[in-house]
């Protein structure tokens, strides 16, 4: 584990690197950038209990690659990170710690045998971590190229749905359950899929699944090799 010091956030982040298995200094590889690192392979690691089960995931003979999780804080600081924009709930810190995800990504690429262009870099997060990556599909594509975006929490503020017309020109997955916990969770998620459909996202509505970590869990291994493609 990585420690780095994130000066606009004022806090020391945790940044776990996961290599493949047969990861090789004569190759390079494309990189996974996951918000809310500690909850993606270690039970004890996480606040909720469980994981994404990141390495069962890895057994689908998916193209290898570099996972890089970032941990977000576990209190309401993860709101104000995960949020682009000021409001009642949030201080808006969404582009500050965008802006320090870049300084991961330099470091990596510095320290790590990676592919390092846009194209060969996908970022991902779940709910808030959801909005944070759109939101960074409309401003950071100088960075990234492609986006998972799981159960995306847009009722945070719909500020993000003007963003959200600002997309182009990048890959993108969108997903939602229909039983998230709150009624806004669909029609929210339909409605960026409608602003977003003319760039041919893959959107997947999955009957009855819930907002939990065991869920996205499931969808890991599909969303992976979507993007990834498989071993070669």
């Amino acid at each position: 584990m990585i420690k780095m010091y994130a000066e606009k956030l004022d806090r020391e982040v945790d940044i776990t690197v996961y290599l493949p298995d047969t990861y090789d200094e004569e190759k390079r590889y494309p990189v996974v950038y996951m918000h809310d690192g500690q909850n993606l392979m270690d039970p004890e690691l996480t606040a909720y209990g469980h994981v994404w089960q990141l390495k069962d995931a890895l057994r689908y003979q998916i193209r290898d690659a570099i996972y890089v999780g970032i941990a977000s804080p576990n209190s309401n600081k993860r709101t104000d990170e995960y949020c682009p924009y000021q409001n009642e709930l949030s201080k808006g810190l969404g582009k500050e710690y965008l802006d320090f995800v870049c300084e991961v990504v330099d470091y990596v690429d510095s320290n790590f045998n990676t592919l390092p262009e846009p194209k060969e870099r996908l970022l991902m997060g779940s709910s808030l971590g959801g909005v944070i990556t759109t939101y960074a599909a409309a401003h950071y594509r100088d960075t990234f190229y492609n986006f998972a975006c799981v159960s995306n929490a847009y009722w945070i503020d719909d500020r993000i749905f003007d963003d959200i017309k600002k997309i182009k020109d990048c890959k993108l997955y969108l997903d939602v359950g229909t039983n998230e916990g709150r009624e806004e969770y669909t029609p929210l998620n339909d409605k960026a899929y409608e602003l977003l459909k003319h760039l041919d996202p893959l959107y997947i509505r999955i009957p009855g699944a819930l907002h939990n970590e065991e869920e996205w869990a499931v969808r890991l291994p599909l969303i992976l090799r979507w993007f990834l493609g498989g071993k070669e």
